[in-house]
């Protein structure tokens, strides 16, 4: 057990703090560190009855949370607290040992979890990235909503700030100067469908080389409550590019029944396990979507794996069974699919790795003539189906995409982009690579979020982690998107640099308060200045190449309850939350 009680002191006045193994703290330092805690023994915060005293109770183990808080405690820390920089609150759970005479019974000794900040590394690129291994892993924890008085801010920088979180007071009047936000929140458009990251076979043997303790950090950052809380996943059918090796589940067996099905070690060993453990600590519903990307190889024109080819025509209907089974056995192995992708880039010509090309009316008529009647004989007639799973470049109309992009900022404006033109949904492609962009057997190795180096058991949030973050984490699934712009002129005239440089997506939060994605792209730090429906302004520095999060109260105007709010018929409703 790790003994922390010297480090007592570090916790003040820090942000972007999160989970360090087991920690074991002398009575003495918890006394000195929780100065002034007498004065809150009846504050909900600290659990009320649950804590009578701490005169003559011996402390045992001490679970804390760091958080920041609109009703910040200045006797807690000698900090700021103002509640408009770092204010901090420290919350308090089960800290004695023994019967504590009250309603929450004997609750024994146990130890638990420190919050701590991310670690920092440069590897010479113009911004940094968090390290995290088996006893530390930097989260951005709960996230709070706003309230009538104050707005939230969550911000990360190229400079390196990473959810860097303030709750400053609303003003009366605008900043001289600033930039005017406009948002239609009574023009809703789109239900979102959440955000989320691809359970590829090279994701998961990669997070599988790291110690488990590592694996948790990792599972955590993206699927836990106190992590960027992803709502969608994608999990390839069989192998791809990013596999160790080209691969079907019945590659030696040319039969016309599926008795020889069987799915791949990759599946049994790597993929399953960490989808379960993504389904186990996640909070929100997670929603899993499979994706082919091609037939084996005896179904298919070219009789191979890759380089596209077609399915013959003779296969249809067995390529059907083939996906309804795969569905079957993950239903039995604990992960039910959502949705299901037709294939994987059906319209790109001339792929090199797993694949199978399809003209628009052979895949129209597949669908009405063989999967759609499978998947009902099947009782799968619930399952969604999606269509134009490609590049963007080669769809008009599409629900759910994935896409890579290199760099914070471009996740960033991708997204933007297509939140504000009615895509519901956006996935990311492997949540985890290696060091060297991989394991990929096509020797087509990219980028990703996360990077894995098992020799050391650690790994690196880069910030394009960051910037999905800033979407997922407080845009979940049943958010609904509403117009934003940013206005420097009234007149409706040209537009200037600053509109060229900021970017904004706006969304209307489950709970009824608006959220809005600011992106920063200039050099030049801006105030942007937004008029609340309750009449006061949100006046805020958005920073030199920047990526913020507002979470903005509104006024209940209706009490809708939860089976109709963000319902087709709620949307249509104007007076709706």
């Amino acid at each position: 057990m790790e003994d922390v009680s010297g480090e007592a002191n570090d916790l003040e006045g820090d942000t972007g703090w999160d989970l360090i193994g087991e920690a074991s703290l002398e009575p003495f330092t918890v006394s000195k560190r929780l100065s002034g805690l007498g004065s809150l023994m009846g504050s909900p915060l600290l659990g009320g009855s649950c804590l009578p005293s701490l005169d003559g109770e011996e402390l045992s183990f001490i679970k804390v949370l760091i958080s920041f808080s609109t009703d910040p405690h200045p006797e807690l820390f000698s900090g700021d607290t103002d509640g408009d920089d770092d204010s901090l609150i420290l919350k308090v759970e089960a800290i004695l040992s023994g019967d504590l005479d009250g309603e929450c019974g004997d609750v024994g000794s146990w130890s638990s979890d420190i919050l701590v900040r991310c670690q920092a590394r440069s590897f010479g690129h113009d911004s940094v990235v968090c390290v995290c291994n088996a006893t530390h892993c930097d989260l951005p924890g709960p996230s709070p909503d706003p309230t009538p008085d104050r707005y939230t801010v969550i911000t990360s920088t190229r400079s390196g700030l990473r959810f860097h979180t303030t709750t400053p007071h609303l003003v009366d009047s605008p900043t001289p100067g600033g930039v005017m936000l406009k948002v239609a929140t009574l023009s809703p458009q789109q239900t979102m469908t959440g955000f989320g990251s691809s359970f590829t076979d090279a994701a998961t043997i990669t997070t599988h080389n790291l110690s488990p303790e590592a694996q948790d950090h990792l599972i955590r950052s993206y699927f836990g409550p106190e992590g960027l809380e992803y709502d969608l996943v994608r999990v390839p059918i069989a192998g791809t590019d990013f596999s160790t090796r080209p691969y079907s589940y019945m590659d030696d067996h040319h039969h016309q029944d599926l008795d020889d099905f069987a799915l791949s070690t990759e599946d049994i060993e790597h993929k399953l396990p960490l989808l379960r453990r993504a389904l186990e600590i996640s909070e929100r519903p997670l929603r899993v979507l499979a994706s082919p990307w091609s037939p084996p190889a005896w179904m298919k024109t070219n009789g191979k794996l890759i380089n596209n080819g077609q399915l013959l025509p003779d296969m249809w209907h067995q390529w059907a069974l083939y996906l309804v089974r795969f569905l079957q056995e993950y239903e039995a192995a604990g992960v039910t699919v959502w949705g299901i992708t037709t294939q994987n880039h059906p319209f790109t010509d001339q792929v090199a790795w797993n694949s199978c090309f399809w003209t628009p009316e052979n895949k129209r008529d597949w669908l009405k003539l063989h999967l759609g009647p499978t998947l009902k004989e099947a009782g799968l007639q619930h399952l969604r189906v999606l269509v134009g799973d490609d590049t963007r470049n080669n769809i008009d109309v599409f629900r759910i995409f994935s896409w890579f992009l290199e760099q914070a900022e471009l996740y960033a404006i991708n997204i933007i982009q297509t939140s504000n033109h009615h895509v519901t949904g956006w996935i990311d492609w492997n949540f985890a690579l290696n060091t060297e962009g991989g394991p990929n057997w096509a020797e087509s190795p990219t980028d990703a979020p996360i990077i894995i180096d098992a020799e050391k058991d650690e790994f690196y949030k880069q910030p394009m982690y960051y910037a999905m973050g800033h979407f997922s984490k407080y845009v979940p699934a049943g958010s609904v998107a509403v117009p934003s712009w940013i206005e420097t002129d009234p007149t409706g005239g040209e537009t200037t640099l600053i509109e060229k440089d900021i970017h904004t997506a706006a969304f209307i939060h489950p709970n009824c308060h608006l959220v809005v994605v600011i992106l920063n792209r200039g050099e030049d730090e801006h105030v942007v200045n937004y008029l609340t429906d309750l009449g006061n302004y949100v006046s805020v520095k958005v920073s030199a190449r920047s990526i913020q999060t507002l979470l903005v109260a509104r006024e209940e105007r209706q009490h809708v309850h939860p089976t109709y709010k963000y319902t087709y018929e709620a949307q249509q409703d104007s007076e709706h939350c």
